[in-house]
């Protein structure tokens, strides 16, 4: 079965595994906090933006009001 994987994808394969090894050996509350405060902080800094965008489409007397729904990746999932 091998014979049917080229050798520059096996290590591939195995710089992907060894990559996924440590981000998941460094996932930790402090890493997810962490990842939590730095994608509040790049939303809340594109707050105008946001709302600049939203404005083109409504009508004049529309009240514009954000909500955020932030996506965290990490890889802690295997810690619960």
């Amino acid at each position: 079965m091998a014979k049917h994987f080229s050798e520059n994808m096996l290590k591939e394969m195995g710089e992907f595994m060894v990559d996924q090894l440590m981000r998941m050996d460094r996932a930790t509350y402090h890493s997810f906090i962490d990842s939590f405060k730095y994608s509040l902080r790049k939303h809340l800094n594109s707050i105008s933006a946001y709302r600049q965008n939203l404005s083109k489409n409504a009508y004049a007397d529309e009240k514009i009001e954000l909500v955020l729904l932030i996506e965290i990746h990490t890889e802690m999932g295997y810690l619960f």
